[in-house]
């Protein structure tokens, strides 16, 4: 390996680079075989931790804790609590720990989580999320912590670590730390606190009173549409159904997003959510008339079971989700449909597909 990647000063340019490298690497999986390339590759991603272009430290962290042994491990860990070094690049050395066994590492981790710099709060977060080490009480205690954080940006992920992990016990934690955070920036922990709330054993839990108009605007922007609808039917938000019916009747909404809408509106009880699915079903739009496959399945919509089997059996563009969306009724009628095609259809990758299935619980 001859190219530098701190000689490439377009920073595309050595994003790209190091994704050559990568695949390269890729394609050599024995260190014996290519050992100065190994070598080389490793100096530059360690390097790479400190690049000012932030997707490439992000993709230099995640390829060294792709390989991490003790020794690179123990250097990276150095990096990371060095003083001298910058933060942007203690940070990067935080995600590249995150697949490390190591205790000790995990207590590292743990300590620069709290540490002064946001940056390095945040990235020691999100790497002790992916940690093996961690203990869970101890990322508990961290997550509570952090939801209090002064940096809004770390008290949204941990309350999205909390969601994600169904910690229903921070619920009153995450509900005062959205208090605390701008309206304009919140909505991320709006939704993880919905969703911890729908799943809520203790039905003496409340839902702030703003959190279901905040989801319901939240429908009027592309970007947040789906996981705002989503989350309205998690609360089964029957209020919000008006609102949800001008989404979906909308002319600029996407056919895509419209059928995340028309399943929250079956999910609270609408005919006109089972309307816009059958119709979804017949879309000319490949990717909606997929999606509308799957979420029928989901919704155990079996008044489309017929429709699915046929296509399933068939050599149209989504014979492969269709199979899929018989897995996921998992009825005796679906099943011995899959057991049918794994040995009957025309495709083989269909049939390789089937088998697959047949195997899965």
């Amino acid at each position: 390996m001859t190219i530098q990647l701190t000689s490439i000063l377009n920073s595309e340019a050595r994003l790209a680079e190091l994704h050559l490298m990568l695949n390269q690497r890729a394609r050599l999986p024995d260190r014996a075989a290519e050992p100065d390339f190994h070598t080389d590759l490793e100096a530059q991603l360690l390097t790479a931790l400190d690049d000012p272009y932030l997707p490439i430290r992000h993709l230099a962290a995640d390829a060294l804790s792709l390989d991490l042994s003790a020794p690179l491990a123990k250097i990276i860990a150095e990096f990371a609590t060095d003083p001298q070094s910058p933060t942007r690049a203690r940070a990067a050395a935080c995600l590249a720990l995150k697949s490390s066994p190591d205790p000790q590492i995990a207590t590292l981790l743990l300590q620069l989580a709290r540490a002064p710099e946001a940056d390095l709060r945040y990235h020691a977060l999100v790497a002790l999320n992916e940690s093996p080490a961690v203990q869970d009480a101890d990322l508990t205690t961290l997550v509570a912590e952090r939801l209090h954080d002064t940096d809004p940006e770390i008290a949204i992920i941990a309350a999205q670590i909390a969601a994600a992990r169904d910690w229903q016990q921070l619920i009153p934690d995450i509900t005062q730390a959205r208090q605390n955070i701008p309206r304009s920036i919140r909505l991320a922990l709006s939704l993880a606190l919905a969703e911890l709330l729908a799943n809520a054993r203790d039905q003496s839990l409340h839902t702030p009173d703003d959190l279901i108009p905040e989801l319901i605007k939240a429908l009027k922007d592309e970007r947040t549409l789906a996981a705002a609808a989503h989350a309205l039917a998690y609360l089964n938000a029957t209020q919000a159904t008006d609102a949800l019916i001008k989404t979906l009747d909308r002319r600029m909404t996407h056919p895509i997003l419209r059928v995340g809408v028309a399943a929250a509106l079956v999910e609270l009880g609408h005919e006109r959510g089972r309307q816009a699915l059958a119709s979804a079903l017949q879309s000319r739009r490949k990717d909606a008339r997929g999606y509308a496959i799957r979420q029928v399945a989901r919704l155990g919509l079996t008044e489309h079971i017929p429709h699915i089997i046929q296509l399933a059996h068939s050599t149209d563009y989504h014979a492969d989700t269709a199979l899929l969306a018989l897995k996921d009724f998992n009825t005796p009628e679906t099943l011995d449909h899959i057991h049918q095609i794994a040995n009957q259809h025309p495709d083989s990758e269909i049939q390789e597909l089937a088998r697959h299935l047949t195997q899965t619980p």
